[in-house]
């Protein structure tokens, strides 16, 4: 599991996103469905949109609509490789 799949999961739980009764289903599954698996809603989504820019310091872009847990998992880490190659980019 990635190392920000396992951020991710622990964010949302931690924010209460989650439920402990939901987390013993999907424990961590990368596969997990965001709105069925998980319940997860649009006011979650907005939730998630907030902490992820918090706990990473990336913005997901609108439109983007990850089906799964690791689908969300890897935008974050493409988002996430792009601000740091800019960063790296400026610097030179």
């Amino acid at each position: 599991m990635s190392d920000t799949l396992n951020r991710l999961y622990q964010m949302l739980e931690e924010r209460g996103v989650i439920s402990p009764e939901t987390m013993r289903w999907f424990p961590r599954d990368p596969g997990a469905l965001l709105r069925s698996d998980l319940n997860l809603d649009s006011l979650d989504a907005i939730e998630i949109a907030v902490a992820i820019q918090e706990e990473f310091d990336v913005d997901v872009p609108d439109g983007t609509d990850p089906v799964t847990m690791g689908e969300l998992a890897e935008i974050i880490d493409r988002l996430v490789a792009e601000r740091l190659a800019f960063r790296n980019a400026r610097a030179l």
